[in-house]
């Protein structure tokens, strides 16, 4: 079962180091690693609650983003079902959220402006719960199913801007699962192997008929049982059930301004983002970007910069 934690302070890690006049501003951005960056921190103030979840399963979810190099990731992905919504969602991309917002809280109080930090020192529970976690900048990710319209909502923090989305919904997609007559044992519950092509790649998983939650990560589901396990045939995406906690809590889904786009836009969107990250980041506002573990010191990034990608979705 996985341990809780409770957040009883925050932390802002700053990207951006401001210098500023109240009027205008030059934007340096500062990057640990030239083969990721996170995007930008949402303000998680408002909220709706959208349903009642029953049941959060945690995923321990390794993919390979860079094919390349066949570099490996790990993170925590958490789905939450609901009476009518299911969501899905990064546990460290949203522990960010909430730091981001308890901090920019504190700052305003404080009477701070854009740019200047606050100053905090993460607690041990706050370190385990990050390690936990994984990278928050790994997966930018958050999916809505909506039972009642059946209709699936998907949406990602903008890489420029700061409390920023770009969203789209399409009908909840039909799988038309293969259900083989092969068994395993995971978590202690008998699971079947089902397979199906979808979005472009060869999936494999295996669902629990002992649990009767027709849900499971990503888009997949529809099976008589929750997926405890899954992945594509080249071991590129793979999920592992690593908790089960089935007790009642709020499902808020917050409220945070939105560009609607289409699937395709969307994903034509994150594409661009990977090849011209520079290009996306700066959004025309002058903005450097500067790495800050080189063996020469800090060095700035050249403007044909590219981030490595393995979409999930082919087609």
């Amino acid at each position: 079962m996985v341990q809780r934690f409770f957040l009883l302070c925050c932390l802002l890690t700053s990207l951006a180091g401001y210098a500023q006049n109240r009027s205008q501003y030059t934007r340096r951005i500062f990057l640990a690693s030239a083969s990721k960056y996170a995007p930008r921190p949402w303000n998680l103030r408002d909220s709706l609650i959208r349903d009642t979840s029953v049941c959060r399963v945690y995923y321990r979810h390794r993919f390979v983003m860079d094919t390349m190099q066949h570099k490996e990731v790990t993170t925590v992905m958490v789905c939450d079902i609901g009476e009518s919504y299911t969501s899905y969602f990064s546990l460290a991309l949203r522990l960010s959220h909430v730091i981001f917002t308890k901090v920019k809280a504190e700052a305003e109080k404080m009477g701070r402006y854009a740019g200047m930090s606050v100053r905090y020192t993460p607690t041990e529970s706050e370190r385990e719960l990050k390690e936990f976690a994984g990278d928050a900048g790994t997966v930018n990710s958050e999916i809505w199913l909506d039972r009642s319209q059946c209709t699936l909502t998907e949406r990602a923090a903008d890489y420029a801007e700061e409390n920023m989305a770009y969203e789209y919904e399409e009908p909840q997609p039909v799988l038309g699962w293969n259900v083989s007559g092969e068994h395993r044992q995971i978590c202690g519950y008998d699971c079947i192997k089902a397979t199906i092509r979808f979005r472009g790649r060869e999936w494999t998983v295996w669902f629990a008929p002992e649990i009767p939650l027709p849900y499971g990560p990503w888009k997949l589901g529809g099976l008589p049982g929750l997926i405890l396990e899954a992945e594509d045939c080249r071991k590129h995406f793979v999920w592992e059930c690593c908790g089960i906690e089935q007790e009642v809590r709020p499902m808020a889904r917050y409220v945070i301004p939105t560009r609607k786009l289409t699937r395709s836009k969307f994903n034509d969107w994150m594409t661009r983002f990977h090849r011209f990250p520079y290009e996306v980041i700066d959004g025309g506002r002058g903005t450097t970007l500067i790495q800050t573990n080189t063996a020469q010191g800090l060095k700035a990034m050249d403007s044909d910069w590219t981030l490595p990608y393995n979409p999930i979705e082919l087609e």
